[in-house]
């Protein structure tokens, strides 16, 4: 994962699904995405960012 992943709106694969969501980066290198109906926190090493 690009270390540039921050807090912003981004277009993230999850497994397949894509969607965009709005990210905070979190300690312990972590991300919450948001997208207004769910709320998901992950290990930065398992989404991958597809764009700004």
């Amino acid at each position: 994962m690009q270390k540039s992943l921050g807090n912003r709106r981004w277009l993230i694969d999850i497994d397949g699904s894509r969607d965009v969501y709005e990210a905070s980066r979190l300690p312990g290198n972590t991300i919450m995405l948001k997208n207004g109906t769910v709320d998901f926190q992950f290990a930065v090493i398992n989404v991958q960012r597809l764009t700004k």
